[in-house]
């Protein structure tokens, strides 16, 4: 059996589709957007995913919630910003030899390269959820995946205080883009993340000094 296997069975399981790097492809209403991931489905599917492994003690499910996460790092977190892409697509090379898989020389694109405030609050609610719903019994405090999404989600709110709309406290649609609208939506979902986010992460290290 192949790595990518057991993530294939998963797939199949719970019918979910995959992209050419076993990745959960986006599914917006009954339209497949193949080979694109986005971070609306960390909040919307693979958190139930995870809930669903614990329920009905399939560890196979939590695994693979565990490796959607580190997998949506790799592709839609900013490595300059900390901030985050809202989706990214797979390019295959026309005409190449293996049939569906991307050219590692220009595997994708982020589309317009947006970091996009929604987006963004999806990602600071999911990380601090994702760690309440594991707890310690499926990722414990010294697991490195844990220390890696506490980073990831420390980066990411670090930048987002520097990016705050000073006047109203309110974030920009386009998050470093002062000229674009400033909306409550996007900024109701940095609330909660950060609040949830203090909460889990204060017995490690002192957020509150900082936030």
């Amino acid at each position: 059996m192949t790595c990518q296997e057991p993530r294939r069975a998963v797939s199949n399981i719970v019918r979910l589709p995959l992209t050419t790097r076993v990745s959960l492809i986006v599914v917006t209403y009954s339209e497949v957007n193949k080979n694109q991931l986005w971070d609306d489905t960390l909040m919307m599917t693979v958190l139930p995913l995870a809930q669903i492994g614990i329920l009905l003690n399939r560890p196979h499910y939590i695994q693979e919630a565990k490796y959607q996460f580190l997998l949506h790092v790799q592709y839609l977190s900013d490595p300059v910003t900390g901030l985050w892409y809202h989706g990214w697509e797979f390019t295959p090379t026309p005409g190449s030899s293996t049939a569906g898989v991307p050219d590692d020389s220009k595997p994708g694109h982020n589309f317009a390269d947006a970091l996009w405030a929604r987006g963004n609050c999806w990602i600071t609610v999911a990380i601090p959820v994702f760690l309440e719903v594991l707890g310690e019994k499926y990722l414990p405090s010294d697991d490195p995946i844990r220390k890696f999404l506490i980073s990831t989600f420390r980066r990411q709110v670090d930048a987002l205080v520097k990016c705050q709309n000073e006047e109203s406290g309110l974030w920009h649609t386009l998050l470093v883009d002062p000229s674009s609208y400033v909306e409550t939506s996007a900024t109701a979902g940095f609330a909660a993340g950060i609040f949830a986010g203090i909460r889990m992460v204060r017995p490690q290290t002192d957020m509150t000094s900082s936030y």
